[in-house]
């Protein structure tokens, strides 16, 4: 079987076989080795994932891993140096918590292991950022920072569970946070929630300044979910918005509630006055756009003007809210409108 390491190479068939041992040592220092350097943020990756498994400023000192060999020990904690399964003997790494290994294979391209890393490495990327400023700016520069995720605040496949991780982490943040910081969002730029979206502005059913509460009965009809209920609560850690903006672009904000789970198997928190970051972010993807991409948010482009602080931008009111089952009338409009 194969197991990656969580090598920083584009090689990754090969790296781990349990016939390959010398092969693997060097691909568990680069991980270890490999820093992510960005103004005073200087650590590892595999730093920035022990990290990620402890709380703000105190990172974990073991993760908790599944040996990989079949009815083998589950929930092994691993150091950074590894250990070895005290019942099958096999070598045990701190990476194998990402499950990588599981997509990787000898006769294929491993372009979903490669997307599960990138994935990966962008997390990891915002939890040092985000952890910068709050230990060293939490009450100047944290509250007027809106860090924007490309992509939802999602994790999918085996390393899926770092979802569990990110919202623990962040929330544990804003507990220890002026305000309502930190603000976070992911931006999703295909789909079929982004199809969706703009298929409701291309028929004026969201006019500018609306937000549309992605319900039940929303992601239902979009997704065809059996159990639209349970939609996303093993993927995601912020929940889903359809905002179209005061100049008319179409944008899916995913944003994390301070307290609880976005999406849980009940329909989790639709409420968006549940997540008290949102309208500071609307008002920033209000001030920023792009006249090069389409539904774009470009901080600095000339045709908007500089935003403002999220913390400055909360105090903005956009009244009313659509919210969900988009149960129109005959002319076309949501019931109330």
């Amino acid at each position: 079987m194969m197991r990656w390491s969580g090598s920083w190479t584009g090689t990754i068939a090969g790296s781990r076989c349990k016939n390959v041992r010398p092969e693997y040592s060097p691909s568990v220092k680069r991980f270890r080795t490999k820093k992510i350097e960005v103004n005073r943020l200087n650590q590892t990756l595999l730093g920035l994932l022990f990290l990620l498994h402890g709380t703000p400023g105190t990172p974990a000192t073991t993760v908790r891993v599944n040996c990989p060999t079949e009815d083998c020990n589950r929930d092994v904690p691993v150091p950074a140096a590894g250990v070895e399964c005290d019942a099958c003997g096999l070598p045990l790494f701190p990476t194998d918590v990402l499950r990588i290994h599981e997509e990787v294979g000898d006769e294929t391209r491993n372009e979903s292991a490669l997307g599960r890393l990138m994935s990966v490495v962008e997390l990891l990327v915002l939890v040092g950022l985000a952890t910068l400023l709050w230990e060293q700016s939490r009450k100047e520069l944290l509250p007027t920072t809106l860090f924007i995720v490309d992509g939802p605040l999602a994790m999918y496949g085996p390393p899926a569970k770092l979802r569990g991780r990110a919202l623990e982490y962040f929330q544990a943040m804003g507990a220890s946070t002026p305000g309502d910081g930190p603000y976070l969002c992911g931006i999703e730029k295909t789909g079929t929630m982004v199809d969706f979206a703009r298929q409701l502005a291309r028929h004026e059913v969201l006019i500018p300044g609306d937000l549309l509460v992605c319900d039940a009965d929303v992601i239902a009809r979009v997704t065809n979910a059996g159990n639209a209920l349970a939609y996303g609560k093993e993927t995601y850690w912020g929940r889903k918005f359809i905002y179209r903006s005061r100049d008319g672009r179409v944008i899916v904000p995913t944003v994390m509630p301070p307290a609880g789970a976005p999406y849980d198997s009940q329909g989790g928190q639709p409420d968006p006055d549940d997540y008290p970051t949102l309208r500071a972010i609307l008002d920033v993807i209000d001030r920023t756009g792009s006249s090069m991409y389409v539904d774009g948010i470009i901080p600095g482009q000339p045709r908007t003007e500089r935003p403002r602080s999220p913390s400055a931008s909360a105090r903005t009111s956009y009244g009313s809210w659509p919210r969900g089952g988009l149960a129109l009338t005959p002319s076309g409009r949501p019931p109330g409108r």
